[in-house]
């Protein structure tokens, strides 16, 4: 199971997440490296009113890796399981042009792990090189 289940590192850097919603991956603006890219993760439900999110500009809303299964539940008797009631929500693509009917309601989809990469969002980490003194001395 240590294999599945890993833990979290605060670093305090500048970084932010930059998300697209066409097939296109995002670039960093000038003065940021690229970290990561990833799939745009906007939130999870649980039981109930219980879930939670990230910011969308938060690193965390940037996973490397589309996983249909997040979460994993262990209980006190040190059984674990994912759980169907444990439901995530992704950015998905959308159109980019009139064509596309980009001003249409979007129909919800529910997206298995095979058919990911052409429905899920992109996104790029970016970490900040460049000072924001060195903006205002130009």
């Amino acid at each position: 199971m240590d294999q599945h289940v890993f833990s979290c590192i605060v670093l305090p850097l500048q970084m932010y997440a930059f998300h697209s919603q066409d097939r296109q991956m995002p670039t960093c603006p000038d003065g940021w490296s690229n970290a990561w890219m990833g799939h745009s993760y906007l939130m999870n439900t649980a039981y109930g009113a219980q879930g939670g999110g990230q910011q969308l500009a938060s690193p965390g809303s940037c996973l490397p890796h589309f996983r249909s299964h997040l979460f994993i539940e262990c209980n006190a008797k040190g059984l674990c399981g994912f759980f169907q009631e444990h439901k995530n929500f992704w950015l998905r693509v959308i159109g980019s042009s009139m064509d596309d009917d980009m001003f249409s309601m979007i129909m919800g989809e529910a997206i298995k792990v095979r058919n990911n990469d052409d429905r899920i969002g992109k996104c790029v980490v970016c970490l900040r090189t460049q000072q924001m003194t060195d903006f205002f001395l130009r």
